[in-house]
């Protein structure tokens, strides 16, 4: 069954800053993975134009380039059970027990955590077990022809249940936290019980609407930020911004430039810290969301990435990126640095050194550094871990036994 679309108006963005905010795409309960002639017209901007878009390790766009096994049944079948997050707690499948939704009423749930956690199938399992559906809440997943690099779920790992907001946008997108929050809420509005996925503690504030306003910048002072980019390049400056507002540099990655430099104009701008310009938002988890983070130990993290990047690999990770600059797509890449893609692009490139290794790390401190924000960010949420907890403490802990 194809989706039912339903198209709303707001004026309060800019089409040309986010693909969707005219006609706006709002996925509703009978979702197939696909998306329907209606939402396929909508999306507008220089997309690869998958058909359907399953993008993840189990299925791609269709493409040319890498033949039938791509999206095929041999792709589904190597979805694993690391994906899903079961390394103790078996199949989730049907085996999970459902409980009525009309027993639970209407109420908003978040499965939050690190990259290659397991959260996507926490998700999965909770939904089955609420008839929930699950929402996205990770900007770059959202964007089509990105489905492998970014985790984004097959249509295996789906296993039946409903999900929105994947692989919609065209790689022409340049999503920010309070223009995608307010895209997700669109998501969320007509759902009786979503699942909020997600990994990006700063889109989660949009989402939740715990941004800020922030005192403009000079152009003179972006002008000089941006000569310091050029100069010293992006990893440096993250580095400064370490010596100068910490608690700011660890919730952004040291390739994020566009972040790092707004922090460090900010700075010259203001001459405060921008950690300290954020402390008057209201934070924590709002009212009537019941919330779980999803955390392993340091040492499984890191193993959980490895196993990650490996699969992504034997899914077709570089041929994916191959395709993409082989559509014209090097310029999305570069603007939109999704994890992992930069050493990707400079091995197709022709590049004698492996990234394999640098992704694996760079992968490693940025699952790291997300731990670190849910940790300290919210510090009431019950945490659960896969390693040693079964699927029925997970329940527990949502209030879900």
């Amino acid at each position: 069954m194809n989706p039912q679309i339903r198209q709303e108006r707001s004026p309060k963005l800019q089409e040309t800053d986010f693909p969707l905010s005219v006609e706006r795409q709002v996925v509703t309960l009978h979702y197939d993975g696909g998306l329907g002639d209606a939402a396929s017209k909508g999306l507008q901007g220089k997309d690869p134009k998958p058909e359907p878009v399953h993008q993840g390790p189990g299925s791609l766009m269709k493409n040319p380039r890498l033949g039938k096994s791509q999206g095929g049944q041999e792709r589904e079948d190597q979805a694993s059970t690391f994906h899903r997050g079961l390394s103790r707690c078996g199949p989730i499948s049907k085996e999970v027990p459902f409980l009525n939704p009309g027993y639970l009423g209407t109420m908003k749930i978040a499965i939050l955590g690190p990259t290659a956690s397991g959260k996507s199938g926490l998700a999965v399992a909770v939904a089955r077990r609420v008839g929930g559906t699950v929402i996205n809440g990770d900007p770059f997943q959202s964007i089509a022809g990105l489905g492998i690099g970014t985790g984004q779920p097959s249509e295996a790992e789906q296993d039946g249940v409903p999900h929105v907001g994947y692989g919609l946008l065209p790689l022409s997108t340049r999503p920010n936290p309070a223009q995608f929050g307010e895209l997700v809420r669109t998501w969320l509005a007509p759902i009786d019980i979503p699942v909020l996925v997600t990994g990006s503690g700063l889109y989660l504030q949009g989402i939740w609407e715990q941004l800020t306003e922030l005192p403009d910048v000079p152009q003179a002072t972006v002008a000089k930020v941006r000569h310091w980019s050029e100069v010293l390049g992006v990893r440096r400056l993250h580095r400064l911004l370490v010596g100068l507002d910490p608690k700011r540099a660890v919730d952004l990655h040291p390739n994020d430039g566009a972040r790092v430099m707004r922090a460090l104009a900010l700075h010259l701008a203001t001459g405060q810290k921008v950690s300290d310009l954020l402390t008057g938002v209201r934070l924590g988890v709002p009212e009537g969301w019941r919330t779980l983070v999803v955390l392993s130990t340091r040492e499984m993290r890191r193993k959980r990435v490895e196993l990650r990047v490996a699969e992504q690999l034997k899914a077709g990770w570089q041929d994916e990126v191959a395709h993409l600059l082989e559509m014209g797509h090097r310029a999305d890449l570069e603007a939109l640095r999704p994890l992992g893609y930069r050493g990707l692009v400079e091995m197709a490139d022709g590049s004698r050194h492996s990234g394999i290794e640098r992704i694996i790390q760079e992968t490693q401190a940025f699952a790291k550094r997300q731990a670190t924000w849910f940790r300290n960010r919210l510090p009431d949420t019950p945490h659960w871990d896969p390693e040693v907890e079964s699927m029925d403490g997970a329940f527990e802990k949502l209030g879900l036994s």
